[in-house]
């Protein structure tokens, strides 16, 4: 019988992550995590440094209705905002109000930008601590953890900052 059914057989079912010539190979468990990102003080969680120097846009708002709605130097309205004190590494500026300013492109990361001539980063800085005090780059669990608040709140943060500016321009006033 030359017409004899032959059936093709299924085909095998192979992981597609392996090459036709490697064994299967049995799956490792994965270990469970640690959460590295959560740091305790005082038996509270403070959050990662990350997450608090993020611009939330009620800071963002709150530095261009301090600034106006363009380029602090030039006036162009094509602007990004820049942390005075920088983000980095857990010790970095936070994403406050206090600590930004609204600068073109050209100014914030240009050849004669703040992130290239280190005289016009530190004008920066010395400007906003003239203005807002030594802890202008700080937010409310930085002045917490240094003592100078006693809950870490929006309402104690914002007293006390306002209380710093009061401060100076009375020192400035007199």
């Amino acid at each position: 019988m030359l017409n004899e059914f032959n059936p093709v057989p299924k085909p095998v079912k192979v992981d597609k992550k392996l090459k036709p010539y490697m064994k299967q190979r049995p799956r490792k468990k994965k270990k469970p995590k640690k959460n590295t990102n959560v740091t305790m003080y005082h038996n509270r969680k403070i959050p990662h440094w990350k997450q608090r120097g993020e611009v939330s846009r009620k800071e963002g708002n709150e530095a261009l209705r301090h600034y106006g709605e363009c380029c602090a130097v030039c006036g162009n309205p094509d602007f990004q905002l820049h942390h005075i004190v920088h983000k980095g590494y857990g010790i970095g500026g936070r994403g406050k109000w206090r600590n930004l300013v609204p600068l073109c492109l050209f100014h914030h990361t240009g050849e004669k930008g703040v992130h290239t001539i280190v005289a016009f980063d530190q004008y920066w800085k010395e400007l906003h601590a003239k203005k807002f005090g030594p802890h202008f780059f700080k937010d409310q669990w930085d002045l917490w953890m240094g003592g100078l608040i006693s809950s870490p709140t929006e309402k104690l943060f914002e007293r006390f900052m306002q209380g710093e500016e009061e401060r100076l321009t009375n020192i400035g006033g007199n």
